[in-house]
């Protein structure tokens, strides 16, 4: 957890194995990489200094700030609904290629749970420091009951190493590839504690070639109530892709307070006009000359109806 808290763009998956949270294409990433549990890959990557993909928990840290030096030919970012009614999950994958690149690479989408918790001994968690005083599970029994699990893998949507096809094996730079997936949450996945993580991996017959390329966390875009409209008609964002001006059309079909928000791909807001007011006809000059290039997202909410959509600076 130190990582996450200390290391700038860490995002933290936690692959269960042969407990209540473990499933098919998970196990199927941890049968290529893991040997012994716990255990931890970063980026799937085989660094030129170890012997192997998997490292050691002592290693984390270190191959973590290693790995952020590293300069990546892509972007990559998602856009999602999700219907607590229907528990109906829409994903929207797209990737912006800097460079170009060959190879097998491919589009994905985790989905992650935060403090997952159930009874029974598959959700229990063993604790060898029950006994070590001083440490912070000092003195909480072992196994842990009622452990709240971080950072729980649930699902893999392009299946373990990734949709195949979804990206060409000869990418130009400049080029943008998209893929959808959807998904039916089940009843016992709590979607508050849910975030999505866009994916781009490598795919190689040799297992040490699989790493991720790069990846960017989301929270849930929540659709509370499918009978609601929104207040605008239609929306145009132009020109796209774009360098100096982003420049936004909307029309109202009844005043309404209106906010628009840009974010980056890491989700690093850009740019917030918040609750306005407005009526009929309107038109925002947003100045983006500053910004770096990549892929961000412009999201309209009028209260009822969150319109997002891709822009490209380049």
């Amino acid at each position: 957890m130190s990582i996450l808290s200390t290391t700038p763009n860490a995002i933290g998956v936690a692959i269960h194995n042969s407990d209540g949270m473990d499933f098919t294409a998970g196990n199927t990433v941890n049968s290529a990489f893991i040997s012994g549990f716990p255990s931890g890959l970063v980026d799937r990557y085989k660094f030129e200094s170890s012997s192997s993909v998997e490292l050691d928990r002592g290693q984390w840290q270190t191959k973590a700030d290693e790995r952020l030096q590293y300069i990546v030919p892509a972007s990559v970012t998602l856009t999602n609904s999700y219907n607590p009614t229907t528990k109906a999950l829409s994903v929207e994958v797209t990737a912006t290629f800097y460079a170009d690149a060959v190879g097998d690479i491919r589009l994905n989408c985790y989905i992650v749970e935060d403090s997952v918790t159930g009874t029974g001994a598959d959700y229990n968690q063993v604790n060898y420091y029950d006994a070590e005083a001083g440490h912070p599970m000092y003195g909480l029994g072992d196994p842990i009951m009622n452990y709240k699990h971080r950072h729980v893998l649930r699902d893999l949507l392009g299946g373990a190493w990734g949709t195949y096809g979804s990206i060409p094996s000869s990418v130009t730079g400049g080029s943008t590839y998209t893929k959808t997936y959807t998904k039916t949450f089940p009843t016992t996945w709590n979607y508050s504690r849910v975030k999505l993580v866009a994916v781009i991996q490598k795919y190689n017959s040799n297992d040490e070639k699989r790493e991720i390329i790069n990846a960017s966390e989301h929270s849930l875009n929540i659709v509370t109530d499918v009978e609601k409209v929104s207040s605008i008609i239609n929306y145009s964002i132009y020109p796209n892709p774009t360098n100096n001006f982003i420049n936004l059309n909307f029309n109202l079909n009844n005043s309404k307070n209106i906010s628009v928000s840009i974010v980056n791909s890491l989700g690093q807001e850009v740019y917030n006009n918040t609750d306005n007011y407005y009526s009929g006809f309107n038109y925002l000059e947003i100045d983006c000359k500053n910004w770096s290039k990549g892929i961000y997202l412009i999201q309209i909410n009028d209260g009822n109806i969150i319109n997002t959509e891709k822009v490209i600076i380049n």
